[in-house]
C-alpha cells in the first residue's frame, strides 16, 4: 500500500483525535489550537485551523508535518518552511487552494534540505505552480483535479511522482529528472503518447505498481 493510500484508510477511521507521528508538531499544536485544554487535538479542533501562520519557521525539530493533513488551512508558501531543516515529509490537506512557487526551495527561496514525500490531498486547485516540486527526494503525490503544471513541474527529481489525473494534465517543461512516473491504470498509453509526456514514456508506470512505503 502506498504512502497515499495508508493515510486515506486512517482518515476513514474517523479517529476523534488527531494522531500525530511527530512530537514536536504535537506540542506545537496543543501550545495552539486546543481551546478545551483537555491535553489532546480533536478532529473538530483541527478543522479549526485555518493558518499555521509562521508557527514552524526556523524549528529544526520537526520531520514531519503529515497532520496537516486534518486542518483547514488555505495556504501553503516557501516562507511558513523557513529554516525546517529537518522537516521530511508534508501532507497537504483538502482545503489548500494556494501553493508558493518553488514551495520546496530553489532559486533565492528557503530550501528544506532533507524533504523526501509530499502528499496533495484532493483539494480546489487545477494548477499546480512553477517549480513546486523541484527538492523533492523521493515521493510526490499530485491528485486527480490538477489540469496544468507550471514550469519546471514535475520535476521528476523525486524516486517517485504519481499524477492521479485520468486526462494527461498541460506540462510544457519539467521532466529533467530521472525518476519514474504512476499514472492511473487505464490511463497509461494515454500518457505515454501525451505531447507533454512522451519524452518520458519508457518510464511511465501504471498506478498499481506504485508500492512506496
Amino acid at each position: 500500500m502506498i504512502l497515499f493510500e495508508k493515510l486515506l484508510a486512517n482518515m476513514a477511521k474517523k479517529p476523534k483525535f488527531v494522531h500525530f507521528d511527530d512530537p514536536e508538531v504535537e506540542r506545537i499544536f496543543l501550545a495552539n489550537f486546543d481551546k478545551d485544554g483537555d491535553g489532546k487535538i480533536s478532529i473538530e479542533e483541527a478543522k479549526l485551523i485555518t493558518s499555521i501562520d509562521i508557527l514552524f519557521v526556523d524549528n529544526t525539530k520537526v520531520k514531519t508535518l503529515n497532520a496537516l493533513a486534518y486542518t483547514s488551512i488555505t495556504s501553503f508558501t516557501n516562507s511558513q518552511i523557513k529554516g525546517m531543516t529537518s522537516l521530511e515529509e508534508v501532507v497537504l490537506p483538502t482545503s489548500i487552494g494556494s501553493i508558493g512557487w518553488y514551495t520546496f526551495g530553489g532559486w533565492n527561496n528557503w530550501t528544506v534540505p532533507l524533504i523526501k514525500k509530499v502528499v496533495m490531498l484532493e483539494n480546489k486547485m487545477s494548477n499546480i505552480p512553477e517549480g513546486f516540486d523541484r527538492t523533492i527526494k523521493e515521493y510526490i503525490d499530485y491528485p486527480e483535479g490538477v489540469k496544468s503544471f507550471g514550469f519546471n513541474v514535475p520535476s521528476l527529481n523525486a524516486s517517485c511522482t504519481v499524477i492521479r489525473a485520468k486526462t494527461p494534465p498541460i506540462s510544457k517543461t519539467g521532466k529533467g529528472g530521472k525518476g519514474n512516473l504512476y499514472v492511473p491504470d487505464e490511463s497509461v498509453q494515454a500518457y505515454k503518447e501525451s505531447i507533454y509526456f512522451s519524452k518520458v514514456a519508457d518510464r511511465i508506470f501504471p498506478l498499481s505498481e506504485c508500492d512506496y512505503k
